[in-house]
């Protein structure tokens, strides 16, 4: 796992820039594809829902479309510069635009 988290674009959802998918509502995070259909609802290993945010298991903890590995015609999560630049865009820690803060308030 990652140091950094970014946000996916899709729903928002703190996640490490090198999984395939979205555990939360399997988007790629860098196009934001839909990659995950259908749509799981219950956890495949200990038959719990997982979290309708964050896409984890409360049970067993496991990930939501972990299981989606191969990477997305875009290119991520396999090519780095693609990394490098969703990190730049979306992280967590990144400082708020002017835009973004006009917002927030």
């Amino acid at each position: 796992m990652s140091d950094v988290l970014v946000k996916c674009c899709g729903c928002d959802t703190p996640v490490d820039p090198h999984r395939a998918v979205c555990p939360g509502c399997g988007h790629c995070l860098c196009c934001g594809r839909k990659r995950a259909r259908p749509e799981i609802l219950q956890c495949v290993s200990c038959q719990t829902a997982y979290c309708k945010c964050c896409g984890r298991c409360p049970r067993c903890l496991s990930l939501r479309y972990s299981e989606i590995t191969e990477p997305c015609e875009c290119g991520h999560p396999d090519r780095p510069e693609v990394i490098q630049q969703l990190i730049d865009q979306w992280s967590v820690d990144r400082p708020l635009t002017r835009w973004e803060r006009f917002w927030k308030r």
